[in-house]
């Protein structure tokens, strides 16, 4: 991750202050703006490597006992296109012992917001999947049925947010 330079408190609100990374840009602009201009194999290696760098980073928060409650696609940086680093360290939580559930739950919201990434396959979605069955972060023998239901979760979860985000609008000019 970036290095973290100071903390600040400003109103209660809490900031961490981490050094610049060069050659960063959140996954989004990855996927959509520079994946496209590189030739199908580059691109396809690119995919591979991002896979595995989410898929690692995320193991390695379970290994430590750590679980983050909003990673998504939105609060990834990938650094030379190969490395990934979380720039929203707010929903961070300390879990100890590992709660499969509680974990599978963070891979279904994460494939949630890679969903919605108009860039992204479902062959690039499966591999990163896999990936995280690789890591033992997914429990389930059949690994192709066990991708495919937490696909399912993960469309279920982005329909249940938007109907939540519209009934928050219809509320709004309301009274």
């Amino acid at each position: 991750c970036a290095r973290p330079l100071a903390f600040m408190e400003r109103g209660g609100e809490y900031w961490l202050i981490s050094e610049f990374l060069a050659d960063a840009a959140d996954l989004d602009l990855v996927v959509l703006m520079m994946l496209p201009r590189l030739e199908p194999a580059g691109r396809a290696e690119i995919k591979r490597r991002i896979s595995a760098a989410i898929a690692e980073f995320f193991s390695s928060l379970v290994r430590g006992g750590w679980r983050h409650r909003d990673l998504k696609a939105s609060n990834l940086l990938v650094v030379n296109l190969e490395r990934v680093v979380v720039v929203d360290w707010e929903g961070l939580r300390r879990r100890r012992p590992w709660d499969s559930a509680a974990g599978r739950g963070g891979i279904v919201r994460l494939t949630a917001s890679l969903v919605e990434s108009p860039r992204l396959t479902l062959r690039d979605l499966a591999r990163f999947l896999r990936d995280c069955v690789r890591r033992s972060l997914i429990q389930g023998v059949d690994s192709r049925n066990v991708l495919l239901q937490i696909l399912s979760e993960a469309r279920t979860y982005n329909r249940a947010a938007k109907r939540r985000k519209a009934d928050k609008l219809d509320g709004f000019g309301a009274g």
